[in-house]
């Protein structure tokens, strides 16, 4: 005869409430140079219409306009809005690009803020320069629907003044 008593089940442990995964929705462009991104210039449209590489986990890139010098970029500076299907928390923007150098920014953004001559002051989350891989981190994760990552300063893509990306992934 055993003493032994049935083992009691302890309750199973309840499920984490999982995070809303970050989904990129769209990508658009402003400039610290409001008329730089005239839709009526065929080249604004061109430039646009690449915007989808940015998130579609491919090897396909998405690249500026090359610029003589840097400082002809500093004259009308690029952001991209970067517009999420649901309002998410987002603790590290990371970055798959071609180039080397210059400064990328995570800018957070209000809903009625797409103005790029605000965004060229607005303080940043996060900086770092430009290389293969870049891992833009906040020190507490952010809830929202946009932000920008502002390109501050064009960075060097081969021999030219521009900027090639390749992926942009949440975290």
């Amino acid at each position: 005869e055993s003493d032994s008593q049935p083992e009691e089940k302890e309750p199973p442990a309840p499920v984490p409430e999982l995070a809303v995964p970050a989904v990129i929705e769209s990508v658009d462009l402003i400039s610290s140079a409001p008329n730089l991104l005239d839709p009526s210039n065929k080249d604004v449209a061109n430039l646009k219409q690449g915007l989808p590489a940015l998130y579609d986990n491919s090897d396909s890139t998405w690249t500026t306009w090359w610029f003589a010098r840097p400082e002809v970029y500093d004259r009308g500076k690029l952001g991209l809005v970067v517009t999420l299907q649901d309002e998410t928390e987002i603790s590290e923007i990371s970055l798959e690009t071609k180039s080397q150098g210059g400064l990328i920014q995570w800018k957070t953004l209000d809903a009625a803020e797409a103005d790029g001559q605000a965004m060229d002051s607005a303080p940043s989350v996060a900086e770092a320069a430009f290389a293969p891989s870049v891992s833009l981190k906040s020190a507490e994760p952010i809830q929202t629907k946009r932000f920008v990552l502002w390109i501050d300063s064009i960075p060097r893509t081969g021999n030219e003044n521009r900027a090639e990306f390749v992926n942009i992934t949440l975290k």
